[in-house]
C-alpha cells in the first residue's frame, strides 16, 4: 500500500484534535470498534464498517443522527427522544423515549428539529387495550442505562421495561424488531400526528386487519429557514412478518393536551385536519398481537409521493428478506463506501482510524435523493 499523501497526513492529524469529542453509548460499542481496528492490521480485505462509531457527534447538542441508514438513504431509523433533540437521539439519560421512527436528518441543527415523522412505540399493557398510554407524554420511557447500540446500518436502543427495539435499512425502507419481556403481550402505538417539531397540518390513517398493513400520510411543517411550507409524508407498515406474527385487538386513538385520551376499538380510519383552536391534535392506531410471542419484526416503507409509493418501496427493496438479511446488505454498501480511501492501519493510531471512518461515514448520510421515491 502506498503512504498517505501530505493532504492526508494533515487531515489524519486534525482528527486526533477530534477524537475526544464522542457520545457515550454502551461500552460494548467502543470495546468492539477497538478489537476490530486492532485485528485489521494483518487483514487484506478489513471491514471498514466495524471501525465506524455512530455515536461521534450526539454528545453535547451535536445534531447528528446515530440511526440505521444506507450510504446517502432516505431513512435513518432512530429513537426520537424528549428535550433538544433536533436529530431524534441524544446520549443525555435524563431524556425520555418518545418512539422509533424512520426519517430523521443529520446535522442541520434547529431548535425543533425536523421529521420524527410515523413514530412506533412498544408498550406494555397488562390491563387491556382501553388502558393503554397512547399519548405522548404518557407513553414515553427512559432508557435502560449504556444499552445503546449502533453499527452503519443498524441502531437500537432498550427502554427501562426490557422492551428492545431495533432497526435495520435500505435506502427507502427497513425493518423494526422488536422484543419484549417474556410472557408479555405486545402492543404497538402508530403515530399519525407527532413529529420532532409538532408542525402536524392534517392526514389520514387507515388500518386492514385482513393484509395486516397500517397506511399513513399526512403534511408536516418545515423545520426552520427564511419560509414556512409544508411537505407531505407516506409510511406503509406491514405488521405480519410474512405471516409469522398474528394480529389480535386494532383500532385508533386520539387525544389533545386538554384531558381527551379517547380509542376506538375496532375502527379502521383516521382523517385529521390542522386543529385551529388549541393544542394540536395527537392521533394514531393502537395494535395488539396475538398469545405472548417475544420479538415482533415490522416492515415499513416511506415516501414523499404517496402511501402506494412507500407500500411499494417496501415490497422492492426489503420484500420477504429477514432482520439479519438487510443488516448484511446494509453492511455490504457500507464498506463498499468507505473503502474507497484506504488507510495503513497497522501503522496509524486507533483513535485516527476510528474518527477517519466515522467522519466518512457521516459525510456519506446526507445528501438524500427524495424525488420519484
Amino acid at each position: 500500500m502506498a503512504p498517505p499523501s501530505a493532504s492526508l497526513k494533515l487531515l489524519l492529524s486534525g482528527l486526533a484534535l477530534l477524537a475526544l469529542v464522542k457520545g457515550q453509548p454502551s461500552p460494548e460499542v467502543q470495546r468492539r470498534i477497538s478489537e476490530a481496528i486492532r485485528n485489521a492490521a494483518n487483514q487484506s480485505n478489513p471491514d471498514y464498517s466495524a471501525f465506524v462509531n455512530p455515536f461521534i457527534g450526539t454528545d453535547n447538542f451535536g445534531d447528528v443522527c446515530p440511526g440505521a441508514s444506507v450510504p446517502f438513504g432516505m431513512v435513518k431509523f432512530s429513537t426520537d427522544l424528549t428535550g433538544y433533540a433536533p436529530a431524534g437521539y441524544v446520549t443525555d439519560p435524563t431524556q425520555k423515549i418518545r418512539g422509533i421512527s424512520p426519517l430523521h436528518d443529520s446535522g442541520t441543527g434547529s431548535s425543533l428539529g425536523t421529521y420524527g415523522n410515523f413514530e412506533v412505540m412498544p408498550l406494555l399493557c397488562p390491563d387491556g387495550f382501553d388502558t393503554c398510554t397512547t399519548r405522548l407524554a404518557a407513553r414515553e420511557r427512559l432508557r435502560k442505562l449504556n444499552t445503546d447500540d449502533a453499527t452503519p446500518g443498524y441502531f437500537s436502543q432498550t427502554m427501562d421495561n426490557d422492551i428492545k427495539m431495533e432497526a435495520t435499512s435500505t435506502r427507502r425502507a427497513g425493518l423494526e424488531r422488536f422484543t419484549f419481556p417474556e410472557g408479555s403481550k405486545p402492543y404497538f402505538v402508530i403515530d399519525l400526528a407527532n413529529d420532532l417539531p409538532a408542525s402536524f397540518a392534517g392526514g389520514t390513517l387507515d388500518i386492514d386487519p385482513v393484509k395486516g398493513r397500517i397506511t399513513i400520510g399526512g403534511r408536516y411543517g418545515s423545520s426552520f429557514g427564511p419560509g414556512r411550507y409544508n411537505y407531505q409524508a407516506f409510511a406503509c407498515y406491514d405488521l405480519l412478518d410474512g405471516g409469522k406474527q398474528t394480529l389480535d385487538e386494532y383500532g385508533v386513538w386520539t387525544g389533545d393536551n386538554f384531558g381527551l385520551d379517547a380509542k376506538g376499538l375496532g375502527q379502521t380510519h383516521l382523517n385529521l385536519s390542522l386543529n385551529l383552536i388549541g393544542g394540536i391534535y395527537e392521533s394514531g392506531a393502537l395494535i395488539s398481537y396475538k398469545g405472548t410471542p417475544e420479538t415482533i419484526t415490522l416492515r415499513v416503507g416511506v415516501s414523499f409521493l404517496s402511501t402506494e409509493q412507500a407500500c411499494a418501496n417496501a415490497e422492492s427493496e426489503v420484500g420477504s428478506s429477514t432482520f439479519e438479511d438487510i443488516v448484511a446488505q446494509s453492511k455490504s454498501l457500507w464498506n463498499e463506501r468507505l473503502s474507497k480511501i484506504e488507510l495503513d492501519i497497522a501503522n496509524t493510531a486507533e483513535n485516527i482510524t476510528e474518527m477517519f471512518y466515522s467522519s466518512l461515514y457521516r459525510a456519506s448520510l446526507t445528501p438524500v435523493g427524495a424525488l420519484k421515491v
